[in-house]
């Protein structure tokens, strides 16, 4: 086995095909953040974003593994600080070596959260399990608000409660769907940050950005939808879409206007268009809101951990490989000694 670590814009278009068909053969591995494209995003924003390639002997990819190389050698799932799960895209039988990895590379750790369950390797250093909530949209919006009413919560009842407070407050509110807008765009980056939510970061901003702007491949885009009242921008909310999965990444709302809930009233209506697009499921983060708690069905486990790298080989003249930055750098089966 060898596992290559490369630069996100080195991922060419064969590597992408075996990607995506990883990804389209296990559903926990499906999600947005886990695609190959949300990856280039995010390697457009920040230098140190990498690709682990896993190989095996043929030098066919087994699987892919996104991170990034952060202070004092430790190594990150890509954009962990945005909570969106990680996790390897391929088998998750595999059993690839992630401490001997770790220790070829000279690295000190490598944290992760949100790691499905299923994944061997990572569950071999996982210290606990964690929540993470999500809106099932499989046969379209009237389900999905079926689903909610079974648990005795009334989306559409609690909408147009909403929606008539909004109208009292400021005038009728206007919804546009699958927006554009960059100022909108911007102004609800700045009240999510100001939340303490993300963006907490430039480079955070600048791979959300991307992604709104982008033009949707492959299936994957940034949906972001917003609200108007009075002709002023209220709320906005961007999900991350790949084919049929989707992902809550960032919401704002006019400080004002918070009493009213205008981001919870986009948040249904937007997954209530991404149902209608066909997609099947939204993922809608950990349990740390009301938007989140109100509007999922369905709670899965998830795991976090910390892989420190194995003890290093007493070969006389062994020299392990460092961390590369900006050029391929391949471990495992063919670091050898000199």
């Amino acid at each position: 086995m060898r596992i290559e670590l490369i630069s996100t814009s080195e991922l060419g278009p064969a590597e992408r095909r075996e990607w995506r068909r990883l990804q389209g053969r296990e559903r926990t591995i499906s999600t947005p953040a886990l695609s190959p494209y949300w990856a280039r995003c995010v390697g457009a924003a920040r230098a140190d974003a990498r690709v682990a390639v896993i190989e095996d002997g043929g030098g066919r990819a087994q699987a892919f593994l996104p991170v990034q190389v952060g202070r004092a050698g430790v190594i990150e799932p890509l954009a962990a600080s945005l909570g969106l799960g990680c996790g390897l895209v391929g088998d998750p039988g595999l059993e690839w070596g992630a401490a001997e990895w770790l220790r070829d590379l000279r690295a000190r750790a490598l944290p992760f959260a949100g790691a499905p369950q299923r994944q061997v390797e990572l569950a071999r250093f996982a210290r606990g399990e964690a929540l993470r909530l999500s809106a099932e949209l499989y046969g379209g919006a009237s389900a999905y608000v079926r689903r909610r009413r079974r648990d005795q919560v009334d989306v559409l009842g609690r909408r147009a409660r909403r929606m008539e407070a909004l109208a009292d407050a400021r005038g009728a509110p206007r919804i546009r769907l699958f927006a554009c807008d960059r100022p909108d765009f911007d102004r609800v980056l700045a009240w999510s940050a100001a939340a303490r939510r993300s963006p907490r970061s430039g480079w955070e901003a600048a791979a959300l950005r991307l992604a709104f702007e982008r033009d949707p491949e492959d299936g994957f885009y940034g949906a972001f939808f917003t609200m108007r009242l009075g002709g002023a921008l209220a709320a906005g909310v961007l999900f991350l879409v790949d084919h049929r999965q989707a992902q809550l990444v960032l919401y704002g709302e006019d400080p004002r206007l918070e009493p009213h809930e205008p981001a919870a009233v986009l948040a249904a209506d937007a997954l209530m268009a991404l149902a209608a697009r066909g997609v099947v499921e939204a993922d809608l983060g950990a349990v740390d809101g009301p938007i989140v708690r109100e509007l999922a069905t369905r709670p899965r486990r998830e795991l976090y951990g910390l892989v420190r790298p194995a003890a290093r080989p007493r070969r006389r003249g062994f020299a392990a490989p460092l961390i590369a930055l900006g050029r391929r750098q391949a471990s495992g089966a063919r670091v050898a000694p000199h």
